[in-house]
């Protein structure tokens, strides 16, 4: 049983669904060369190895002995999320193999709860922020239950964060004393973004979603035991040197969720390989799930911006850029970042001026593409 804490108010997760077909664990996984010819399919084998079950105690290592057809922990289950790695007194986090914080303070609470399957996770929600979409607003399904968020971290990209002591504003305010400041993930750099929502009997099909058993505790409401489904999962990494870019998400988004029919439609490319994909995993939940469209440059060949963009996650400016918006993820003097919506949310190739100015007008450094980085605090005083 593990147990990991997520962006959910106070919601345990306790079994995973899964009767997946019997497909193979792809090989070669960090292929850029596939990546740059073929980043469709690129994408798929991203999506079906974070997706693959993992290895007893043994932490974002795939079990590749077994098929897609066990309840076991997912890989990126496994991983370290984002509140885990960022914490409140900016102190060095937990090692990647170790336990989470969660899994030590809660083992009394859980007691009572692990006859209903066969892992736990704890998904507790840490502010209003969270919930909400960054920068607009909330996203809620059609039946006014919010979307919930969890963002999570393989180990190369972790240890990358620790060594570079990136995870406290201190070590980042650092960069700008720097020449030449030179933050460069691991090309085996990957996080995840991924979004729930609450499904209930006799109104949603299960079998259409990767699902999990839930207690949901929110603030001054009794604890539910529910059912919740994901909606969507963003994936990138760092295999190219702008890292490549990936939305998937749940066919029944547009009639289940307030994100409505895509602005951005699934790219012809994406919708080829999701073809073959879905029957390959036909009779499973992973074949409901569909490749939006991919990014590893911000432009065409031609010039033209390209845009990509989840209903998930950027419901109210889908006309957007992943690759784009995180260019601008950065650390100015103070601790200062760079927010303003009118700049980072767009297309195309980002402002280059506003960084990495010469010393001792030096205003913002970039941080890698890495937005998860703006959630780190000062390091307490001892």
């Amino acid at each position: 049983m593990r147990i990991y804490s997520s962006l959910f108010v106070g919601c345990i997760v306790l079994a995973t669904s899964a009767a997946w077909a019997g497909v193979e664990y792809p090989a070669n996984l960090y292929d850029a060369n596939l990546a740059v010819q073929k980043p469709e399919q690129f994408a798929w084998n991203m999506f079906l190895a974070v997706n693959w079950p993992a290895k007893p105690d043994q932490n974002g290592v795939p079990n590749t002995r077994k098929s897609l057809n066990t309840s076991d922990l997912r890989v990126w289950e496994t991983w370290i999320l984002e509140q885990e790695v960022y914490l409140p007194d900016g102190s060095k986090p937990r090692a990647f193999e170790a336990p989470s914080i969660t899994q030590r303070n809660l083992e009394k609470e859980l007691a009572g709860h692990r006859a209903l399957g066969g892992h736990a996770t704890v998904m507790s929600f840490q502010n209003s922020k969270e919930l909400a979409q960054v920068l607009m607003g909330e996203t809620k399904d059609n039946y006014g239950d919010p979307i919930w968020y969890d963002v999570a971290m393989n180990k190369p990209h972790y240890n990358y964060i620790v060594a570079n002591e990136l995870y406290n504003l201190d070590g980042q305010l650092k960069l700008l004393t720097m020449p030449t400041p030179n933050i460069k993930f691991p090309p085996e750099s990957t996080e995840v973004k991924v979004t729930w929502r609450v499904l209930k009997k006799g109104r949603d099909d299960f079998s259409r979603y990767i699902t999990a058993t839930a207690l949901l505790a929110a603030p001054g409401s009794p604890t539910q035991t529910v059912t919740v489904g994901m909606t969507g999962m963003h994936i990138i990494t760092k295999v190219l040197p702008w890292w490549t870019w990936a939305t998937f998400e749940q066919m029944d988004n547009p009639t289940t969720t307030n994100g409505g029919k895509p602005v951005i439609p699934t790219t012809r490319a994406a919708a080829v390989v999701n073809k073959e994909m879905q029957a390959k995993l036909s009779g499973t939940p992973l074949q409901f799930y569909e490749l939006r469209g991919t990014q590893i440059n911000f432009t065409t060949d031609h010039g033209a911006p390209v845009y990509l963009s989840s209903t998930q996650m950027e419901t109210f400016f889908q006309n957007s850029s992943c690759i784009t918006c995180h260019a601008y993820a950065s650390i100015g003097p103070k601790g200062a970042r760079i927010l303003d919506p009118k700049i980072v949310i767009g297309a195309g190739v980002p402002d280059y001026t506003k960084f990495n100015t010469p010393l001792p007008n030096k205003r913002f450094v970039q941080l890698d593409f890495v937005w998860s980085l703006i959630n780190a605090k000062p390091k307490k005083k001892n």
